[in-house]
């Protein structure tokens, strides 16, 4: 049971935390919608759409990329939703213990008790890597937003040699799907 807490814990926060920075800021395409998948979409389709057009070379490894990154998060979520299916049929069965007798109500409390405690200590014990994870991704993120303000520049001053700053955002972006896997490995490490 402290095992599917710490999980339900674990990839809350790995999905809170890990959004898709492709193509964060500087939007070459301004248009903003409200939902955050149909945004995460767009951003995808522009970056897409800039390497289609000035590095055609690295076009297939930037779909790659963006396609590693959707089934990571696709999986999280999976995963998530898996361990929290778990728990609700686990407390459904200690319920139905208390319901038939085979446990008192008092024991089901101590029992509950008992796992919250151990989700406080679990979430007291991953907090630090929450708190990384999140310096680490802003970082990133800033650096993608950077990147984009300076191919916007580029683009509008007429200098259409971006290849460099292509470059850095595929870099970038990898680097984020690194660091989206070592954080989430790292959590598993501690829960497991």
């Amino acid at each position: 049971m402290k095992k599917l807490l710490s999980m339900v814990l674990v990839l809350a926060m790995v999905l809170s935390m890990t959004t898709l920075v492709f193509a964060e800021e500087g939007n070459i395409n301004p248009i903003q919608p409200k939902d955050r998948e149909e945004r995460t979409v767009q951003r995808g389709e522009r970056v897409i759409s800039l390497f289609e057009n000035y590095y055609p070379e690295m076009l297939d490894a930037m779909i790659t990329l963006q396609a590693n990154h959707q089934s990571f998060h696709e999986t999280v979520q999976a995963e998530k939703e898996a361990v929290k299916a778990g728990f609700k049929e686990e407390f459904m069965t200690l319920r139905e213990s208390v319901k038939n007798q085979e446990m008192t109500r008092e024991e089901f409390q101590a029992m509950m008790e008992g796992f919250k405690s151990e989700r406080e200590a679990t979430k007291a014990e991953l907090e630090p890597i929450f708190e990384e994870k999140k310096a680490e991704a802003e970082a990133i993120r800033s650096s993608i937003q950077d990147v984009f303000v300076s191919i916007k520049a580029s683009l509008d001053a007429g200098n259409e040699d971006i290849l460099p700053l292509l470059d850095d955002l595929y870099d970038l972006l990898a680097s984020h799907l690194e660091m989206d896997y070592y954080y989430y490995d790292l959590v598993h490490e501690i829960i497991e």
